[in-house]
């Protein structure tokens, strides 16, 4: 990507940290920057973070436009979504902007599936995401969503590239072939066999499929789809990546190989975990002891709750388990691409893996894994409950569509009272400007007048008074003449 750069005039920077990249940003005033879906997901939670701490009023309206923001699409916004995206870009998204460089335009993601809310927020914000799919072996570009062409489609990895042939194999893995994809490996012939097959189609690992015909859309890893002891096939990336969308939970791995049903290891988002608690009145010690508390559990199985409703049955989380750990790069637990390193997770959790599965005999005293087999008995219980939160939700959405029209038209008489008394003071002023000319006019009109008749009077005067020179003349002579008579 480097070399991409260079070629086209872009100046590179690279960030100290991850900590520091936004004064970073700030302060060479950047265009766009490349990332991984993780950082974009700890940018975006100081965002969240920083809205908390503002006063009641502000904090309403910082709430809205996250709300606002995870509404956005690239087609079919609704009409009242106009107005609110000027209110919102004028009170909200102009500062996450100034933020990260006051002149940004563009945040380029890839290495692993980004969240679809992260998305839609940031480009509502006027911050455009370029979310693409690549590998190194392929130069290393094959499909991009652009959001300048329009050619993009959220929860995808949208167009393959010109000159890039893609196809879909027969056990759903991307292959691609054309000028990008590299000569083979270095001085390994018999592995290069093995990625690129006699037609030059590189098999890139990764399961896919294309939606609407032209848009890729990038399943999971062919290594990572575990099939369960029914036979069912559960690719654990996407379960993951909707659990890291509740602001509780920081890192996820579902597992569930072999097993009868999928469960998960989650790592809490301590910040806000801890916030949680304390507001909660709940005492802990410290970490460990505070993802060992019964309500803390009841909690996290609310949020697996809503999860499991949108998934199908075999890749419903069934069990889970909190752990107060960190996985990092340095611990061996992500990758570069801050992506799960599985092995050496499974290895670490293998003891809580069989508590999970109640394959030791002392599951029951290791630690609490929380149960969410539901029992026949207490199924209709459960379906009953659903329904009456479903009816709920639509109910609350309804209110929340009236009030949010009847805003928008509040804020849409009020925009038509303002432009009213505009173009009335317009008018007024054009009147006064009127007025005034004409004033002007008539006064030169009248000085124009005086002059004339000014002119007119010393003419006047004038033959006034050569006539009385003229008759006294006459008279004077008339007198001479009479006296010599």
């Amino acid at each position: 990507m480097n070399y991409q750069y260079q070629c086209k005039g872009i100046s590179i920077y690279y960030a100290e940290s991850i900590g520091t990249i936004a004064d970073n940003m700030r302060e060479i005033q950047a265009d766009g920057f490349c990332t991984v879906p993780r950082v974009l997901e700890t940018i975006a939670a100081k965002m969240f973070s920083a809205g908390k701490k503002l006063p009641f009023f502000s904090r309403q309206v910082y709430q809205m436009a996250i709300r606002h923001g995870y509404k956005w699409d690239y087609k079919g916004r609704p009409w009242w979504y106009g107005p609110w995206q000027k209110f919102f870009d004028k009170t909200v998204y102009s500062k996450w902007r100034a933020s990260l460089g006051g002149k940004h335009l563009c945040i380029v993601s890839g290495g692993s599936a980004l969240q679809q809310s992260y998305i839609r927020l940031f480009s509502a914000a006027g911050i455009y995401v370029y979310e693409g799919y690549g590998m190194t072996e392929s130069s290393p570009v094959i499909a991009v969503n652009n959001p300048m062409t329009g050619k993009c489609k959220i929860g995808t990895v949208g167009v393959v590239l010109a000159g890039t042939e893609v196809k879909i194999s027969d056990e759903g893995e991307i292959l691609t072939r054309g000028p990008h994809v590299m000569m083979g490996y270095y001085k390994d012939p018999e592995y290069t066999k093995q990625v690129i097959d006699a037609d030059g189609w590189l098999h890139t690992g990764d399961i896919g499929e294309f939606v609407d015909g032209i848009y890729l859309k990038i399943t999971d890893r062919k290594k990572e789809i575990f099939k369960l002891s029914a036979g069912k096939y559960v690719a654990p990336q996407p379960i993951e990546n909707k659990l890291k969308e509740s602001d509780f939970i920081e890192q996820a791995m579902v597992i569930g190989e072999n097993e009868k049903f999928a469960s998960a290891i989650i790592v809490p988002n301590f910040h806000q975990l801890k916030a949680w608690a304390n507001k909660n009145h709940l005492q802990f010690r410290n970490e460990a002891n505070l993802v060992e508390e019964d309500i803390v559990y009841k909690m996290f199985s609310k949020i697996i709750d809503d999860l499991n409703r949108d998934l199908s049955p075999h890749e419903q989380i069934k069990r889970f388990r909190l752990v107060a750990d960190e996985w990092t790069q340095q611990n061996g637990f992500l990758s570069p691409t801050l992506k799960l390193r599985r092995a050496p997770l499974h290895k670490k959790y293998q003891d809580l893996i069989e508590e999970i599965y109640n394959k030791t005999e002392n599951s029951q005293t290791k630690g609490k894994v929380f149960t969410q087999m539901l029992e026949e008995s207490s199924i209709e219980r459960y379906e009953r409950k659903i329904a009456r939160v479903e009816r709920r939700r639509k109910l609350l959405d309804l209110r929340k569509q009236e009030r949010m029209l009847r805003m928008a038209d509040r804020f849409e008489r009020k925009i038509s009272r303002v432009e009213k008394k505009l173009k009335k003071a317009k008018n007024q002023a054009r009147k006064q400007r009127l007025d005034t000319k004409r004033e002007r006019l008539e006064m030169r009109r009248q000085i124009r007048e005086l002059k004339i008749n000014m002119r007119f009077s010393r003419r006047h005067l004038r033959l006034d008074f050569k006539q009385s020179k003229f008759n006294l003349k006459i008279a004077f002579h008339e007198q001479k003449i009479n006296k010599r008579k």
